[in-house]
């Protein structure tokens, strides 16, 4: 295990301590920590409208939740291929 500063904690700097198996610990940048939240919340905003597309999804038409899952199940399956 290797402790380094910020500046170390570039992401070209973790993948070459990974392809050795050595794990970084180092505090992470505020930028990168900007840059990922706004990510994350991007991926689940777009994957939800992609979801919208499915009109049972949107409305939800079931009222119990076992086959409403089970629609929520083969739309991932769908969207995944």
């Amino acid at each position: 295990m290797v402790r380094v500063d910020r500046a170390d904690g570039a992401r070209k700097d973790r993948q070459q301590l990974r392809k050795r198996t050595i794990d970084g610990v180092c505090p992470e940048r505020e930028d990168a920590k900007k840059a990922r939240l706004k990510k994350g919340r991007q991926v689940v905003e777009n994957n939800i409208n992609r979801f919208k597309d499915f009109r049972a999804l949107a409305t939800r038409y079931q009222t119990r939740g076992h086959p409403f899952f089970a629609a929520v199940h083969v739309a991932c399956s769908v969207l995944w291929l």
